[in-house]
């Protein structure tokens, strides 16, 4: 028998997923797509105000410090989740066979990887001649550990489509991290500020998951489902641990080759430039990764589906990704203050590279689909090294052009890989070329309104940012009037109905 849970009444059994008709996928995603916007959008408002705050309180030393460790981690994270609770998703028939396998297989794996990050500590502190970077690593592995324990409660919301409880989550992690950092940073605790703001944030998130899917494990380890799992989990694996080495590489270059205070001043810049990426693929991902693997065994309609959520994150992302690159000489001096201007060229490069990351939806992940998605990863990982390390001579800048022409044709040629289908790629092109086209033009046309009235305000940077930036929506939004009131009237067609 089974039973859906519901707050407050704690349940061992699964409901089955329904898969709902295709024809309703475009509103569906929006709406899902509105909370987990929501949710991203006030996560980088906090982020940017914490990075801010801290950037006047902290020095580059700890940002680079924290980055280090987080680099660790995350290669750590890489192995702690297996698969599992991506592949609960995946399945939408009998998954409560499953379940119990999937959570202890997570648990167990993580346990032993944050054992295997106390080991290691101090030789990896050794590599980089820091000592203090031992007791953060401790730290850190236990805020992994708590987020993998919630690792299928997050897996099982996502799969009944409830974005909204998805999203309450995120916002309570997001918002305890943010009082918490700026609290410990304000009482001088320096790097902790953002270890310990983790270890809250990551267990206050687990509480919220388990409340709003109350399942319990059971003691029981099925080989059978284990056996169903490990070669999704296997190819899953090698390709998330891939494409974080890609991702992470210049970083571990520049911290090495250039120095941790190098290192912080371009960690900023590469996150704070990727808020494309992070806040409008992120959400959109979340929600088409669960809608589109119903739609496989119909590649038309799975193709028709995967290009219209493409064109929404084309059209999202190339416009704000635009206006980091135009506003960035005006916005970096005051937000975060003269002593990191030598981060504003890298992102702006970096800005560019985040634009390529959103040309169309991640097809590997759409399809589940990750055994050439590691290959693919490979190549550019040993291209990314070795460009990156030719790079280095020419600083933080070289590095960011490094990343965006080798990792950012990776992305280019995803869809291409994936499809094995040249007319597929090429629709996807064309798919995206007015999105970025128009974003590329109305950037030069608010460059140019921009020295246009400089004079007028006297060299104000905030007038300047603003001038810029209402040059580059208004054209934006000209261009797109029509395709943006069709989202919004899909929309809130949905929510009438919900309603």
């Amino acid at each position: 028998m089974n039973n859906t849970p519901t707050p407050g009444g704690v349940t061992t059994d699964v409901s089955p997923v329904s898969p709902q008709p295709p024809g309703e996928l475009l509103p569906r995603v929006l709406r899902g797509s509105f909370w987990m916007l929501n949710s991203n959008l006030f996560a980088r408002v906090l982020n940017l105000a914490r990075g801010v705050i801290l950037a006047r309180l902290l020095v580059p030393d700890d940002f680079g410090l924290f980055g280090l460790a987080s680099v660790v981690i995350g290669f750590t994270a890489m192995f702690s989740d297996v698969g599992a609770g991506l592949f609960l998703v995946y399945s939408q028939d009998r998954v409560e066979e499953h379940v119990d396998t999937a959570f202890w297989a997570n648990l167990g794996i993580a346990t032993l990887l944050a054992g295997g990050v106390l080991a290691t500590a101090p030789l990896v502190a050794r590599v980089y001649h820091r000592r203090d970077l031992i007791p953060v690593l401790a730290v850190m592995a236990l805020a992994l550990w708590i987020q993998t324990a919630a690792t299928v409660h997050r897996s099982l919301i996502r799969r009944e489509l409830r974005f909204r409880a998805l999203a309450i989550a995120d916002s309570a992690l997001i918002l305890v991290s943010f009082l918490a950092g700026v609290a410990l940073a304000w009482r001088g605790y320096g790097v902790w500020a953002f270890v310990l703001a983790t270890l809250l944030g990551n267990a206050i998130n687990a509480l919220v998951l388990a409340y709003a899917y109350a399942w319990l494990p059971r003691w029981r380890f099925s080989a059978i489902s284990f056996w169903a799992l490990l070669p999704f989990s296997g190819w899953y694996m090698a390709q998330a641990i891939a494409w974080y080495l890609v991702f992470n590489v210049d970083n571990l270059m520049v911290g090495k080759f250039l120095g941790i205070e190098a290192l912080g001043i371009y960690g900023l810049a590469y996150n704070y430039s990727l808020i494309p990426v992070m806040l409008i693929a992120n959400s959109l991902g979340n929600v088409v990764n669960a809608e589109l693997p119903r739609l496989i065994s119909d590649p038309p309609k799975f193709w028709s589906a995967f290009f219209m959520s493409s064109r929404i994150l084309s059209g999202l992302a190339c416009p704000i990704a635009a206006a980091i690159v135009v506003a960035a000489p005006d916005v970096f001096p005051i937000l975060f203050g003269p002593k990191w201007l030598s981060a504003i060229v890298p992102f702006q490069i970096l800005a560019v590279y985040g634009a390529l990351r959103c040309i169309w939806m991640d097809p590997f992940a759409c399809s589940g689909n990750f055994q050439p998605a590691f290959w693919l990863a490979s190549g550019t990982l040993l291209t990314g090294a070795v460009g990156i390390y030719l790079a280095l001579p020419y600083g933080k800048n070289g590095v960011a052009v490094a990343v965006l022409i080798i990792v950012g044709a990776a992305h280019v040629s995803t869809l291409l890989i994936a499809s094995r289908s040249l007319r597929i790629w090429l629709r996807g092109l064309r798919n995206a070329a007015p999105y970025f086209l128009a974003a590329a033009a109305a950037t030069v046309l608010a460059e140019v309104a921009r020295r246009e009235f400089a004079f007028a305000v006297s060299g104000r940077r905030e007038l300047l940012a603003l001038v810029s930036l209402t040059t580059l929506f208004v054209i934006y939004g000209a261009v797109f009037y029509n395709e943006m009131r069709d989202y919004f009237t899909a929309w809130r067609t949905k929510r009438v109905v919900a309603e």
